[in-house]
């Protein structure tokens, strides 16, 4: 088996967990007590690790939030050069790639060696374009790309991560439903909520971003942030057609929160194509991936509905 999809069956992996039969709990159970924490949790302040400075919220000290990237910047030429392997069937595309012929992941993960990119950013564009080219077909289930159900609570999950690795760093924000519930305590009732991202930061945020180069270098990256927003798919910049696409979605989304919050930063949980990586930033967005994340109980749900025989999950 390829290098590529050995790496593939380690992604997300921070830390090893064993379940005893007590705590071993239905899909939909397991779901709703991550959500549950999610947004219940209550917000407080926790300290650096002792290589990192302590926050002091009682003076104008920016706090700062150092965020290690992983996953390549991808440019628009080798996003459609995979494209080709992705969706041999155009608009006949169908299923998870679980539930195909292993060869057909090994092609995959052959093109994405050669056109510097992961297998899981492949698995997320295939999906994205699946869905472009049947845009009519609302419900995933008859795409073959699982119920919504699954969808939004891996959503949910990958969100609880980022909402762990927050606090974990000593980071202090509100949730997207704290922001809305002390929008209403201050008294507007019948003002127009604004779009809200999912984590607003308490206070400005000095973000360090590292990112790797496509030439083995690492670039450093320094921001001011308001706000941290998260996406569950890989940022694609390939324009599939005139209408509306991954890119200019983002966009859109970006814009509305940069004109209401300022600048922030979008968590891509498989990183960004290299193009909208530049307009982002051009905007005054930050971009993000999973990197730092532990995203193990994310995985270990995944496993339950769209891992093949093996335990590879292949969405």
């Amino acid at each position: 088996m390829s290098k590529v999809l050995e790496r593939f069956r380690s992604f997300g992996k921070k830390k090893k967990k064993k379940d005893s039969p007590d705590s071993v709990t239905s899909e939909k159970d397991q779901t709703t007590e991550y959500e549950a924490e999610y947004n219940n949790t209550s917000v407080t302040s926790c300290s650096f690790d002792e290589s990192q400075l302590t926050p002091r919220h009682d003076s104008n000290e920016v706090l700062p939030l150092v965020w290690r990237n992983c996953y390549p910047l991808v440019s628009t030429e080798s996003e459609k050069a995979v494209l080709r392997t992705l969706i041999p069937w155009g608009n006949t595309e169908r299923g998870m790639m679980k539930d195909h012929r292993l060869y057909r992941v090994e092609k995959i993960s052959e093109a994405c060696s050669k056109h510097g990119m992961q297998l899981e950013q492949a698995l997320s564009l295939r999906r994205y374009y699946i869905k472009v080219f049947n845009s009519e077909i609302k419900n995933m289930t008859h795409l073959g790309l699982g119920s919504d159900h699954h969808i939004h609570g891996t959503a949910n999950l990958f969100k609880m991560a980022v909402f762990m690795h927050l606090k974990q760093c000593g980071t202090p924000f509100l949730t997207r439903d704290e922001h809305k519930l002390a929008f209403f305590e201050e008294g507007k009732p019948f003002v127009d909520m604004p779009q809200i991202p999912e984590f607003m930061l308490s206070c400005p945020v000095h973000l360090i971003s590292y990112q790797p180069s496509r030439k083995g270098a690492t670039i450093t990256e320094h921001a001011q942030i308001n706000w941290i927003h998260t996406q569950m798919f890989y940022g694609a910049y390939t324009r599939p057609c005139q209408s509306n696409n991954n890119a200019s979605s983002v966009l859109r989304t970006a814009k509305k929160y940069i004109k209401d919050y300022g600048a922030g930063a979008f968590v891509f949980v498989y990183g960004c194509g290299s193009d909208l990586n530049g307009q982002l930033k051009d905007l005054g967005v930050s971009v993000l991936d999973s990197n730092p994340l532990d995203l193990t109980e994310m995985q270990n749900y995944r496993k339950g509905w769209c891992a093949n025989k093996d335990g590879l999950i292949l969405p």
